[in-house]
């Protein structure tokens, strides 16, 4: 499976292609349960006495417009 979609020239998918909505329904989920999962995470890490480390590059890169 992958997560990540090829973004092929319109003119090769079909017209019912459900990718842009799609990519608009993942984007708006990370914008909302990005910030919520990093409260939590940052709480279990404190539980811990740890602090949670910062996200990698790829985080960003991965989800570049989404948060």
């Amino acid at each position: 499976m992958r997560l990540r979609d090829p973004q092929l020239p319109r003119e090769v998918l079909p017209p019912d292609w459900p990718g842009a909505d799609a990519y608009r329904l993942c984007r708006d989920f990370y914008r909302v349960a990005q910030p919520l999962a990093e409260t939590h995470l940052a709480a279990a890490f404190e539980a811990e006495g740890e602090s949670l480390p910062p996200a990698q590059p790829a985080f960003y890169r991965r989800f570049a417009g989404a948060i």
